[in-house]
């Protein structure tokens, strides 16, 4: 397929952070392979089959979100809205989550993709994907979408849910070994199965080395939720566990390694995450929602830190558009620190888009608009009574751009969404689909609260 994209203002992202105004880009295959003055690039394309006027339009990489649940779509509106961390994880996900089968899961997955499509993620990392919850569909849905996605499989020794009548051993090594081997590179390598243990301190050390070990040997990715509540790390000092230094210690740290939210780490784990190389996922949005507190991520920037963003779940945070996570990042630790460059606009661009790409170890072909590397790009409209986009297109995308204002899609040079409308899923079948899972799964739970469960 050949795409031209021209008259936009295009931000690449790139290590000069460029901004080209009234330019073009074009796409042969999956690749950029022009980019720049629109004269010259309209002078490489012979008859491209697809132009794109993107007059008042800005031109950006998709965007990438580090930390999304798609399992959790459909507990949106069931789990009560206005609780503390432990409230919601005990008294909400928990039982949604022991209810949540592999009927619910692909359905609950393509409603997530459907919206993150709508608001310009192209590439993903899905957390806690539990064997009961269907990774079949998961994976199937990422590979109908045409997005990314990298799909970490839970593995433990403790269950974490309920068991099930029928359910034998889940979310064990030997599984997570079968299903890397089934589907990793699937969707012409769009889907990658990474590794994901329990949060850090829920089980023994040799779990987690375990863990580790499985993601060097199958040269895959891993995350895991790391100090998102106070009760974390009081839980692991009493025990005498430093987190940084216990995490070195079994493995866990270097390129693909996500560490989620990350909110009570000290001086000293920020230290050793610079050192080993990984990269935060910053929650802004349900670390605000729950109660959780507030990540130090100006100082893991300064530290050098590689920090992206995650837009989490959909009853921690109920949305899943990185724009939004992109404006309160920075609006949000400028507060903090009361300082207006504590996290920039760019800096927050730059989280949600290469710091994204190069957590998942695909920043030599996603996260920056340059030439030679795969066309994963997004089109946003600009048009409104006035815009001071070509004054400050940076500021213009993090401080008034939202997800409903991605008129375009492209991923792996294929066209996604077109003028508003998803060509790869059929978006009226999943919102029935999804409603009728919805309130079976409310009825469930409405039925365990009665029986005092």
């Amino acid at each position: 397929m050949s795409i031209l994209i021209h008259n936009a203002t295009i931000i690449t992202v790139d290590k000069e952070h460029r901004i080209i105004r009234d330019a073009a880009c074009l796409v042969e295959g999956d690749r950029i392979v022009a980019l720049g003055e629109k004269s010259k690039v309209r002078g490489q394309a012979h008859a491209p089959e697809y132009v794109v006027d993107a007059s008042n339009c800005l031109l950006l990489p998709g965007l990438v979100d580090t930390h999304v649940h798609t399992g959790n779509t459909l507990s949106r509106g069931l789990i009560p809205p206005d609780v503390d961390f432990g409230e919601w994880m005990g008294e909400g996900m928990r039982p949604f989550k022991s209810l949540l089968t592999s009927d619910f899961g692909r359905v609950s997955a393509q409603l997530c993709i459907m919206e993150m499509i709508r608001s310009g993620t192209t590439c993903f990392l899905d957390s806690l994907v539990y064997s009961r919850h269907g990774f079949k569909g998961f994976v199937e849905a990422v590979v109908e979408s045409g997005l990314r996605g990298c799909l970490a499989k839970f593995v433990t020794d403790v269950p974490r849910l309920e068991k099930m009548e029928g359910m034998g051993d889940e979310d064990t090594f030997k599984e997570a070994r079968d299903l890397h081997k089934t589907y990793h590179g699937s969707g012409d390598g769009r889907v990658d199965v990474w590794i994901e243990p329990p949060p850090l301190g829920s089980t023994g050390k040799s779990l987690y080395e375990a863990a580790a070990e499985l993601a060097v040997t199958l040269d895959t990715g891993l995350t895991i939720h790391f100090l998102e509540s106070e009760v974390d790390r009081k839980r692991l000092s009493e025990n005498g566990v430093a987190p940084g230094r216990f995490a070195e210690e079994v493995g866990m740290l270097g390129e693909k390694r996500v560490f989620v939210h990350c909110v009570w780490v000290s001086d000293e784990d920020i230290e050793i995450f610079a050192r080993g190389k990984i990269t935060v996922a910053h929650c802004p949005t349900t670390n605000m929602k729950v109660v959780d507190g507030i990540a130090p991520v100006s100082k893991m920037m300064r530290k050098g830190v590689n920090v992206a963003l995650g837009c989490d779940g959909f009853s921690s945070n109920d949305n899943v558009d990185i724009f939004r996570e992109m404006r309160t990042a920075t609006l949000l630790h400028r507060t903090v620190n009361m300082k207006p460059d504590a996290v920039t606009s760019m800096d927050a661009l730059r989280m949600g888009t290469i710091n994204g790409a190069k957590a998942l170890g695909k920043a030599d072909e996603i996260g920056s608009l340059e030439v030679g590397k795969k066309a994963d790009m997004i089109v946003v409209d600009m048009k409104r009574p006035y815009s001071g986009a070509r004054r400050d297109p940076v500021g213009q995308a993090i401080y008034s751009c939202s997800g409903s204002d991605v008129r375009h899609v492209i991923v792996d040079g294929k066209i996604v969404m077109l003028d508003r409308k998803i060509l790869t899923l059929d978006e009226e079948k999943v919102g029935e689909e999804a409603e009728a899972a919805a309130v079976a799964l409310a009825e469930k739970l409405d039925g365990r609260r009665v029986a005092g469960r």
